[in-house]
């Protein structure tokens, strides 16, 4: 039997489970389905649940509750920041039985938590610890050097690791738990081309692990252009290597609006680039300039749904 499992982090705990005997009480969720993946919520149907609580801590028993001698699971952890701890990746892994996307925050995470000339605080360094199960990321991303000084000061310490180094390091950590992993993962660039997050794969069982990151690879090698807020006019972008475009209006009580034209002329691009292009939303503002609902605004573009989508990937 198999079940899919979406968790998002920091308040929400999405499970999505298919083949599975489902609680009639949903009162816990409040309405707020929509913080699963629409795709995956509405295509399961009746075989889904959603629940509140600590997504780490829920999850990681619910790992050791299972009998993993009947079930099998896919596995995708959304984090907010960096709140994804990897005891619950080990929980994972200690299955041998669950295969596993997540999305490691690349642009968003450690990167942007290290200093240049000093080892973070106690607060960073806590969440770094956690986050990579392991104290050695000090060693890896930082180098001492020098002498003490005159007055008997600290030798110096220079930052060494950049987001290529990061992102080798975690894939260690992957390799170390996890029966095989995808030695290249997905990079998501925002609009400017900078990394944001990389899309990881390792698979749980041993059995079938060549088979499943073989697959795996040939997924990861689609290259996307994720345009998420869409909040000004971002004129001519480079689309050169990029098999789709995924653009979308902000979400929120502060959301800010977004312009027709904006889409149109990233849409144009894609058109003349052969990149396939997906409208997610408006968001809090429509089409009309007027802000409501994101439901209530929708996803329609100049009267029709965009879901283009590059060949051989499927939602």
């Amino acid at each position: 039997m198999l079940r899919v499992v979406v968790l998002q982090f920091r308040e929400i705990l999405t499970v999505i489970r298919h083949g599975a005997t489902i609680p009639n009480d949903r009162s816990a969720v409040n309405g707020k389905r929509a913080a699963a993946p629409m795709a995956l919520w509405h295509g399961l149907g009746r075989h889904r649940d959603a629940r509140y609580g600590d997504a780490n801590h829920w999850f990681q028993e619910w790992c050791r509750e299972q009998d993993w001698r009947e079930y099998r699971a896919v596995v995708f952890l959304d984090p907010y920041g960096m709140d994804v701890e990897w005891e619950t990746i080990k929980a994972i892994a200690n299955t041998k039985a669950i295969d596993l996307w997540v999305l490691f925050p690349l642009g968003i995470g450690p990167s942007r938590v290290l200093p240049n000339q000093e080892i973070p605080g106690s607060k960073w360094a806590n969440r770094l610890t956690k986050l990579f199960g392991t104290e050695e990321w000090k060693s890896q991303f930082y180098r001492k050097g020098g002498d003490k000084d005159l007055f008997g000061g600290c030798e110096s310490v220079t930052k060494i690791a950049g987001v290529d180094e990061i992102l080798a390091f975690f894939l260690k950590r992957l390799m170390s738990v996890f029966a095989k992993t995808v030695e290249q993962p997905l990079i998501l660039h925002n609009s400017k081309q900078s990394p944001m997050y990389a899309l990881c794969f390792a698979a749980g069982n041993p059995k079938g692990a060549p088979t499943a990151v073989r697959i795996a690879s040939h997924e990861v090698g689609v290259r996307f252009l994720s345009v998420e807020p869409l909040l000004e006019d971002l004129g001519q972008i480079d689309l050169n290597d990029i098999h789709w475009v995924i653009v979308g209006g902000e979400s929120g009580r502060k959301a800010r609006p977004m312009k027709s034209e904006w889409v149109d002329g990233i849409k144009c691009q894609c058109d003349a680039a052969e990149a396939a292009f997906f409208f997610k939303q408006w968001g809090a503002w429509g089409a009309d300039g007027q802000k409501r609902s994101k439901s209530a605004n929708g996803r329609r573009f100049q009267g029709r749904v965009w879901d283009g989508m590059p060949a051989g990937v499927t939602l």
